[in-house]
């Protein structure tokens, strides 16, 4: 393999537009290709995002030696063929969240990378914001003690914009809580380094609808978490704050596509503020993992672990509330 990782994005939304740029910007990084179902669509990011070579299909990307990884961005409902195809042709993988909308489908993505002993990664960008890297850092250093209850909150207002695929349950398999939810459940996990004990979950789904607002309640034993996520509107501020036995941390802003966001310590002083690109450091970290370097902490069992959770806070979601006697 070479030096530089060589790699082929598959699909041309917003978030490859985001991920191809990161790509002109990350160190050990090199966005040689593209391709889309739409062939316009694969045009207008080349050209939008300087990426030379346009791939007719996704069978050609594959069939091109010098290709050593593809980001697949596509439908969620796609994402497992897309990703077992890439792996039997000795590609590494970094694929959107949520990997696939099954945890059947998810392991047999896992267990294939595994026996190619090939990378595969899940996008999940929020693990890569520098204050929720710091976050972490000090959750395991005890900072605050030990934690109790973490809140968090992320609203989007995206529901005129979204792709049409997004609002067709059978490829997007949920609606805010594929979008937005995924991330947070999956922080959650990784945050606590365990997968909840207990989920309870209401939304606003309807027979006609996906779901648009959750509010989604996790156990973890003795820390509890408390969601809400939502496409309607925007949440202020989007963020997330974990309470401990010594004090809280917050990462302000934090949970968002932007280069933004701060943390703030327990004594309300800002520990960080700086800003860099979560995708930038995603893709370094990414590339770092196919040269042999520092495991990718998003790996494919992480993604297994974030279908089987948000599974159960779908089937949660579908049981009937217990109506109040008058």
């Amino acid at each position: 393999m070479s030096e530089s990782l060589k790699l082929g994005i598959v699909g041309a939304g917003q978030i490859s537009e985001l991920m191809a740029r990161a790509g002109h910007e990350a160190a050990g990084v090199e966005v040689i290709g593209c391709t889309a179902r739409s062939p316009e669509n694969a045009k207008r990011l080349a050209h939008d995002c300087a990426i030379d070579r346009i791939y007719q299909s996704f069978d050609e990307m594959l069939a091109d030696d010098e290709i050593d990884a593809v980001y697949i961005a596509t439908p969620n409902g796609l994402h497992p063929s897309q990703t077992l195809s890439a792996l039997g042709a000795n590609k590494h993988v970094l694929v959107e969240k949520p990997m696939a909308l099954t945890e059947a489908d998810a392991v047999e993505m896992a267990r294939a990378a595994d026996r190619r002993e090939l990378v595969l990664g899940v996008g999940f960008h929020v693990r890569h914001h520098a204050a929720i890297r710091e976050l972490k850092r000090l959750l395991e250093t005890g900072a605050i003690g030990e934690p109790r209850l973490i809140r968090v909150s992320w609203g989007m207002n995206n529901l005129s914009s979204l792709a049409p695929w997004k609002n067709d349950p059978q490829i997007a398999g949920g609606g805010a809580i594929m979008g937005i939810g995924v991330h947070v459940l999956d922080l959650c996990c990784w945050l606590l380094g365990r997968e909840p004990a207990g989920i309870s979950a209401i939304t606003d789904a309807t027979p006609d609808q996906m779901d648009q607002i959750d509010l989604i309640t996790m156990s973890f034993g003795d820390c509890l978490a408390d969601i809400q996520v939502t496409r309607r509107f925007e949440l202020h501020p989007n963020g997330i704050v974990v309470h401990g036995t010594d004090g809280s941390l917050a990462a302000e802003g934090a949970l968002t596509m932007q280069p933004e966001g701060r943390l703030i310590g327990p004594d309300g002083n800002e520990l960080l503020s700086r800003s860099q690109s979560p995708y930038v450091l995603q893709l370094e970290a990414f590339a770092v993992a196919v040269h042999g370097g520092a495991h990718f902490h998003a790996d494919g069992w992480d993604g297994v672990r974030s279908v089987r959770v948000t599974e159960a806070v779908q089937a949660s979601s579908h049981s009937s509330p217990r109506a109040i006697a008058r």
